[in-house]
């Protein structure tokens, strides 16, 4: 007898495209999708639909005030790095927003993890740094959260007549002809707890602590790692609201220290019924993680005037 699968699949003269339409369907129907761990950073330029109020949404007077100039620059510092631990990473830019997943399956890395995420908060320092006098008033916030994904449809889509549709992973502008679509849909994002995690938090905004240019961790992220690596990260605090560290380490040998000041209880319905987040103040890299031993604060009065002291010193720091 034949399974459901085989049952779902038995198609005559179909093209390849309706081919794995109808794979991913019957996948879908059989609940046989596989589920992956992730982890998403999500951040956001600060006050920029504020700007757009501000000038009734007109593009032209937006360029003009420099917004766009301010949003290039967020765009061309926020969507790389100098490192990547995966070549699964997806970054995905939607206006004011970078949000950059990672899958986290068996055998990655954990040193590579533990740079990347170095990498994203030095990013996000740099980021603070650059509009610290901005002329409108723009900063920068940042959440790392966890969770899952779980893909359910295929790559590429059809048009409802049958005509084949692009997904545009690069972003690069097609030739069109009539009845062609193009379909955004990148499997990295489809149904992705930690992008949704991270965005929710953020948008939590200052009501629930969520503050301008601060960078948070929430306790799925910590979870995730933990069940990804089966160790190399603990967490020690003296309870909400009060202040902590996470390390992340390898056996008995520290790589990255993160302080926080605040632990923050996000109560969101979207959430759950509430959520544990970290209010990152300090970040300490060890020796053992790559070579150099330095301290950043990320408290931003602090964090600028290290910046400062490191320019004066000859440090350029990354180039956009």
């Amino acid at each position: 007898m034949k399974s459901n699968m085989e049952h779902e699949m038995h198609t005559y003269d179909m093209s390849p495209e309706l081919l794995e339409r109808a794979y991913w369907s019957a996948l879908v129907r059989t609940q046989q999708l596989d589920v992956f761990d992730s982890v998403c950073s999500y951040m956001d330029l600060h006050r920029f639909g504020q700007v757009l109020r501000d000038v009734h949404w007109q593009l032209k007077q937006a360029q003009s005030k420099g917004l766009i100039e301010d949003l290039a620059y967020f765009y061309r510092m926020g969507a790389s790095t100098e490192f990547s631990p995966s070549p699964e990473e997806r970054i995905l830019v939607l206006n004011d927003g970078i949000a950059r997943v990672v899958d986290l399956p068996s055998g990655i890395v954990m040193n590579a993890m533990t740079v990347f995420v170095r990498d994203l908060i030095v990013t996000h320092c740099q980021l603070v740094y650059a509009f610290r006098n901005n002329r409108l008033g723009l900063g920068v916030r940042t959440i790392l959260a966890g969770g899952e994904r779980i893909q359910y449809a295929p790559s590429l889509e059809l048009h409802a007549e049958g005509d084949e549709s692009i997904e545009a992973d690069d972003g690069e502008r097609i030739d069109w002809s009539f009845g062609q679509q193009t379909v955004f849909n990148p499997f990295h994002f489809q149904m992705n707890t930690a992008f949704s995690r991270a965005y929710l938090i953020e948008k939590a905004g200052s009501k629930e602590g969520i503050l301008l240019n601060r960078i948070y961790i929430d306790e799925i992220w910590l979870q995730v790692w933990l069940k990804t690596f089966g160790a190399g990260v603990r967490v020690e605090n003296k309870g909400t609201p009060g202040p902590g560290i996470i390390i992340i380490h390898f056996g008995r040998f520290p790589w990255l220290a993160l302080e926080f000041d605040t632990t923050l209880e996000i109560r969101n319905k979207d959430l759950g019924d509430k959520t544990t987040v970290y209010q990152l103040s300090q970040m300490h890299e060890y020796r053992n993680l790559d070579s150099n031993e330095s301290t950043m604060p990320l408290t931003p009065n602090e964090m600028i005037r290290e910046f400062e002291k490191r320019k004066a010193n000859g440090w350029a720091g990354r180039s956009p």
